[in-house]
């Protein structure tokens, strides 16, 4: 079961406190911080925290994959975290100071229903007599929060227009006697909304790496730029259910009033959060030890928005789909595993060893509807990608692309499991058979004629996807059906170290032969299901096979081998 217990608990104890609170009117110092220490760890570890994945996503992405949400949306979610972080932190400090019997003066209560930029930093800044005049405290107040944003996420020459354009805009106010620059027909509560929606808008230059991204993100704001498959698959990463409803609540938040001054209800709200807060600050802190508590977490997210988490995403129609695959195809490209070939292939040239790159497309390139409600007529690939297939060519490898082959096959039966991360068995069979059509084609000579004796075990498995199992742990069972599937063992032709061909690769041609992947063998033991053994009845002669990291690390593992097949994920080549 969920642990659902140990908040049943504590709130119960929260509800108590708030009783102790009303009775004793605000006398017990220990209440009151408690109230404060709850509404402080709420606002960072409800919604500071959570929504810097929102932020950090849209900041991550490449620019041809950006749109005008990813843009708004960033920029309104670190908007609110700015003012959240400080408001929490100051709420955490003045528990502090009540703990050791001092008092602070409360910032941050509702910093926009001042109506006027000057009004709004002023909020920002602690009040003292130190600082003197109303505008030195709004300076004061800009400094830190400009402060925050650098620690936050880094100096730009956007951080300093940031600053220039607040200045600005309180000398224009100064210019009118300190009135409000919208103060007049408009009215206060209309004048405080304005405020934070400019205030808000301006956040965009702190996010922003350069002048030239900052152009962009302007245009994006504005609505140009032509919606991509890219842009609609980081919308729906970044638009989703869950992440409108942590903005819409982050923003009530900053633009709550402040709760009446009665000395038993600050502190008891407080005390009802915290509880809350403490039970999912572990998870959303990203600790190992909140692993059940970020499964409860998870399938209630599932449940109320239908969405996944930081590992897997939840697509449409019950299919499940690996973020890594998303980043990859939305973020900025990587080194890649063709670097590592290119670097090496001059030398096995040299050798005499040929080198046959095959690139799987992805489970999300193959099935870009399960995310996205549009209509595709190719398999969604990274942008860089083909270029890296024309260098490996060019540099003499043999390229096999499978991507074509699999996707007219997926009208009648998709490549992937629908939980899981791996390729289904008639993948895999229809890739092999490719493979060993084009071994025999250019290199004959490591293709035996003769049909050798072998012998075959069909195998019925079911199991609950990987990807299923990463979200929800030992309650996926419950929550999804198994997958069957029918694999074919072949026995006969054994791995050979002394094979002139060698596979190399890594998930894609362990799976259905390791016991420790999906639909592996119960009994632990080594199936002969998977790619290896289907590309070795193929050619009808025993195969090599070496994982991608003994390959690169040991040049001596290639040698007097004629051919390396190389399996590997497209989207990391």
């Amino acid at each position: 079961m969920p642990p659902v217990p140990p908040l049943v608990a504590l709130l119960p104890l929260a509800l108590l406190g708030l009783w102790l609170a009303r009775r004793a009117r605000g006398s017990l110092q220990l209440l009151a911080a408690g109230g404060l220490a709850g509404a402080g760890v709420a606002k960072l570890f409800l919604l500071v925290l959570p929504l810097e994945g929102l932020v950090s996503d849209a900041l991550d992405a490449a620019s041809f994959a950006r749109s005008g949400w990813s843009v708004w949306g960033s920029t309104l979610a670190f908007s609110a975290q700015l003012v959240l972080a400080l408001s929490g932190g100051t709420d955490l400090l003045r528990a502090l100071a009540l703990l050791l019997r001092r008092r602070l003066p409360v910032l941050l209560r509702a910093p926009f229903r001042a109506g006027s930029f000057t009004g709004v930093w002023r909020r920002f800044c602690l009040p003292g007599r130190r600082l003197g005049s109303p505008r030195r405290q709004a300076v004061a107040g800009l400094l830190l929060v400009a402060a925050t944003a650098v620690a936050w996420r880094g100096w730009s020459t956007p951080v300093l227009a940031w600053m220039i354009l607040h200045a600005l805009l309180m000398a224009a106010e100064a210019a009118r006697g300190g009135r409000s620059l919208f103060a007049g027909p408009v009215p206060p509560p209309l004048r405080a909304v304005l405020v934070a929606a400019v205030w808000a808008l301006s956040t965009v230059l702190l996010l922003s790496a350069d002048l030239a991204d900052l152009q962009a993100r302007w245009g994006l704001l504005l609505g140009h730029g032509a919606p991509s498959a890219y842009t609609l698959l980081l919308d729906a990463r970044l638009g989703g259910a869950w992440e409108v409803t942590l903005l819409w609540i982050a923003w009530l938040t900053v633009a709550l009033p402040a709760l009446p001054r009665r000395p038993w209800l600050q502190p008891g709200f407080g005390l009802l959060l915290l509880p809350v807060a403490l039970f999912l600050a572990p998870t959303l802190a990203g600790l190992p030890a909140a692993t059940a508590t970020a499964r409860w977490l998870a399938e209630w997210k599932l449940d109320t928005f239908d969405e996944g988490d930081r590992v897997v995403v939840s697509g449409r129609e019950g299919w499940l789909l690996d973020v890594a695959d998303l980043e990859r195809l939305t973020c900025p490209p990587d080194r890649g595993r063709s670097a590592d070939l290119l670097a090496r292939l001059e030398a096995w040239r040299g050798q005499g060893t040929a080198l046959m790159v095959v690139p799987v497309p992805s489970k999300l390139g193959l099935q870009p509807e399960a995310l996205v409600p549009a209509k595709f007529s190719a398999t969604l690939r990274a942008v860089d990608l083909p270029a890296r297939l024309a260098a490996l060519e060019q540099a003499g490898a043999q390229v096999l692309d499978p991507a074509s082959g699999l996707w007219e096959e997926r009208r009648r039966q998709s490549a992937y499991f629908r939980q899981g991360r791996h390729w289904t068995p008639e993948a895999m069979k229809q890739t092999a058979l490719a493979v060993a059509a084009r071994v025999r084609r250019d290199l004959p000579s490591l293709a035996v004629s003769a049909t050798p004796l072998v012998d075959a075990s069909v195998l019925e498995r079911e199991a609950v996807g990987d990807l299923a199992r990463d979200l929800l742990g030992g309650r996926a069972e419950k929550r999804y059906a198994a997958e069957a599937t029918t694999l074919v063992a072949l026995s006969g032709l054994p791995v050979d170290r002394d094979s002139p061909v060698l596979v190399v690769g890594d998930d894609l041609r362990r799976v259905f032969d390791d016991p420790g992947l999906s639909f592996g063998d119960p009994e632990g033991r080594r199936q002969e299901a998977g790619f290896t053994a289907q590309l070795s009845a193929l050619l009808a002669r025993s195969l090599d096979e070496a994982s991608e990291a003994e390959v690169l690390a040991e040049p001596g593992r290639v040698a007097n081998k004629r051919l390396i097949v190389w399996l590997l994920p497209a989207d990391r080549l």
